[in-house]
């Protein structure tokens, strides 16, 4: 993940970034309007942070190292809405 620190993806305190999350295409984030798109960023990048900050690293790490290893984004992510979490390592990275 690209953490990007300039000003225009920082929102307001109390900004709505749930939107985000009703997208289901690519054509739904990535808009002409470089501002609308610009917002869209520092939505995902709000929501991805209040996630990790709500089930931790060891989680996120366990995620991508099982993707690392072949499995598909997909499954992974349904996977985990199924069945309770249970990362094999909480990692400080």
């Amino acid at each position: 993940m690209q953490v990007n620190h300039r000003e225009r993806y920082n929102l307001l305190k109390g900004t709505d970034t749930s939107y985000i999350k009703q997208f289901n295409a690519t054509r739904d984030f990535f808009v002409p309007d470089d501002k609308l798109l610009t917002k869209h960023y520092a939505s995902a990048k709000s929501e991805v942070a209040l996630w990790v900050s709500k089930v931790g690293t060891g989680l996120v790490f366990d995620h991508l190292d099982r993707m690392k290893k072949g499995k598909s984004f997909e499954s992974v992510w349904l996977s985990s809405k199924s069945k309770p979490s249970n990362p094999s390592s909480e990692r400080n990275r």
